[in-house]
């Protein structure tokens, strides 16, 4: 990627507070940059500055900046505006005691210029970095390895009794599509099955089912690599059966049965017109949960709700270009 043409749409934001700093990335409506200003303050009043990281030379930075620079005196915060033309502007923004966030995944870090720095300065315990680098929080694998019988013992001790039945109500059942051969007297858990090509000869009916890649992979966002069985062709889905079962040496696939969203009535606003607009939508939510504390005294706290909300007649909901994103009161 062209680190300059993705600053130029993302706004890096460097929140400098009495504990340390953190750094994200976000390219919603300009008017949001004062909301995360607000929302970051109510997190940690402590927030005394923010430094606005983007291309100096883009007129959304400048957007940006203004929205921030208006909230900012309400809330006692400091706005300093850092430009950012190449990778080692942004490396050189980096101090020792910088809590950074990671917006990229690490499938893509290869294409971001200052990653492997960043991973070095974190080995060094000279930032911390969040999400932590590590791939097994990417991988929708775990799902399925919630499921499987031979960890059962494993969870259950580590998790505790109540606490993994919990799990399992709320996680779908999940299969990890192994191509490893089975025996003859042998059928997958729930789908009797014996080899994951008849998955094939399913009618449209009984292939009410997605194939999602797990985590390691560029097809990993935006529902490139998700397969709804009864929304494709016998040929289509054919071909998303054969590349799950190639692919699972490099990036494994889950399959999982669908649930159709629930069906709520939306209003979105429209900026140009200046009016809510109505929109009848099938939501996804997000919830964002951060670790506070070290240690033993460490917590889990949710930290706030992102809803994707696609129209209704969207079947895989995802950030397309017809979603709305809203926050969520919790």
């Amino acid at each position: 990627s062209n680190l300059k043409t993705v600053m130029r749409w993302s706004l890096g934001v460097l929140f400098i507070a009495a504990t340390g700093n953190l750094t994200g990335l976000t390219n919603y409506e300009f008017s949001f940059a004062g909301k995360w200003l607000e929302a970051l303050k109510e997190i940690e009043p402590r927030l005394t500055r923010a430094g606005l990281i983007g291309d100096s030379q883009s007129t959304d930075f400048g957007y940006f900046l203004r929205a921030s620079e208006a909230v900012a005196p309400s809330l006692v915060i400091d706005i300093v505006p850092l430009g950012v033309e190449n990778a080692a502007d942004i490396q050189d923004g980096v101090a020792d005691g910088d809590a950074v966030y990671r917006f990229f995944e690490l499938f893509d870090a290869a294409n971001i210029a200052s990653a492997k720095k960043l991973f070095a300065l974190a080995a060094e315990k000279r930032i911390r970095l969040t999400p932590p680098p590590k791939p097994i929080f990417e991988e929708k694998m775990l799902f399925a390895l919630l499921w499987n019988h031979n960890l059962r013992g494993f969870w259950r001790q580590e998790l505790g009794e109540g606490f993994l039945n919990r799990l399992l109500q709320l996680v779908p059942y999940s299969w990890v599509v192994d191509p490893a051969p089975m025996p003859p007297h042998a059928a997958i858990p729930q789908l009797d099955l014996t080899d994951w090509n008849q998955l094939k000869g399913l009618s449209q009916k009984e292939r009410d089912l997605i194939l999602k890649v797990s985590g390691f992979s560029a097809k990993a966002w935006g529902a490139r690599g998700v397969y709804l069985g009864s929304d494709l062709s016998h040929a289509d889905w054919s071909a998303a059966v054969d590349s799950a079962v190639a692919h699972f040496s490099t990036s494994p696939y889950i399959l999982q049965r669908y649930e159709k969203p629930s069906r709520v009535d939306f209003q979105w606003f429209d900026f140009n017109k200046n009016e809510l607009v109505p929109m009848p939508g099938r939501v996804r939510l997000c919830p964002y949960y951060f670790v506070s504390g070290d240690g033993d005294a460490a917590r889990a706290n949710l930290g706030g709700i992102l809803a994707t909300v696609c129209p209704a007649d969207k079947k895989i909901i995802h950030g397309m270009t017809e979603a709305v994103f809203a926050p969520c009161s919790i």
